[in-house]
């Protein structure tokens, strides 16, 4: 368990690096190249990947993350290129060590950059996953003549980003938004349509006068509904890359390796076949990436359940 002391090292070393990051804005004067569209769009993003950045701040994490990743591979490849140039040639190892840098450092940057979406969409896809949970308690509190404000009361002291947002929910409305206006300002903050919709429905229900018992059912059992039939197409994909794993790990490597010994055998002057260069590039580098971003797929693509 974590200690007070270890909480305020955390928040020291935090504090630390955000200064830091401040000094590096001011000092490139990187939020004044920011355009006013750029930086309120941001704004939302950020707030919505439920990240406690402010748009300059995460535009100079971005710069720094490249410039680090950069110099870091240059100094990696200087250790090798230092060992190495004798062998391979000083020119051909710094070349190489440039370009693998430029190359790092740009996929860094570019996936700092995209970081807040993914966070957005995985945050859409966790809350969907809880939606019949909560939608359901809803409508057995409902049944029970419990008011809506304590229903969300007791989903704030739950785990997990429902749990979250009702706490949040609760917050406004002590600052004195009524429930439907509390509501609205949760589905501009989630960016999932199911969640959105379902606040809507509950929104206009309340607002009518509906008794909406009958209408957090109906919305519970589409949620689950829809949880079942992504749960079904996910299983359809992984079927598919399954296959395709085990025929890139292990049906195409024997394939390839029994043709090169036969080639050896019984055909004289064939071994060129393939050199050894790119038998190791073939079996140390592209064959592991695809199967890499083949399990990554499956992976990203893996709806999540309420346990």
């Amino acid at each position: 368990m974590a200690t007070f002391g270890d909480e305020m090292e955390v928040y020291e070393q935090e504090s630390t690096f955000r200064q830091f990051l401040f000094r590096f804005n001011q000092a490139f004067a990187i939020s004044t190249r920011i355009r006013e569209k750029d930086f309120n769009v941001l704004s939302v993003v950020l707030r919505k990947a439920r990240m406690d950045y402010d748009p300059g701040e995460y535009v100079t994490l971005t710069y720094v993350a490249w410039l680090a990743s950069f110099l870091g591979v240059l100094l990696v490849g200087g250790i090798f290129v230092i060992a190495l140039g004798d062998v391979v040639g000083y020119t051909n190892m710094i070349v190489g060590d440039a370009i693998a840098a430029f190359f790092v450092s740009m996929i860094v940057y570019s996936y700092s950059k995209s970081y807040p979406y993914g966070e957005i969409k995985d945050i859409g896809l966790r809350i969907e996953a809880e939606l019949p949970f909560m939608v359901r308690n809803l409508a057995i509190e409902r049944e029970m003549g419990i008011p809506i404000k304590d229903s969300f009361e007791k989903l704030a002291e739950e785990e997990g980003l429902l749990g979250h947002e009702s706490r949040v929910i609760l917050a406004e409305i002590e600052r004195g938004y009524s429930v439907t206006q509390a509501l609205r300002a949760s589905c501009q903050r989630t960016d999932s349509r199911l969640y959105v919709r379902t606040m809507a429905q509950l929104t206009h229900a309340l607002e009518i006068g509906t008794e909406i018992k009958s209408v957090l059912n109906a919305m519970a059992k589409e949620a689950e509904t829809n949880l079942r039939i992504a749960l079904k197409e996910y299983s359809g994909k992984v079927s598919t890359l399954s296959i395709m794993y085990v025929i890139v790990a292990a049906v195409v490597p024997a394939i390839l390796g029994a043709a090169l010994i036969l080639s050896v055998l019984f055909e004289e002057g064939s071994t060129q076949l393939l050199s050894a260069d790119m038998l190791m590039i073939l079996y140390w580098g592209i064959f592991p990436l695809i199967n890499y971003t083949i399990l990554a797929i499956m992976k990203r693509g893996q709806p999540y359940i309420m346990v």
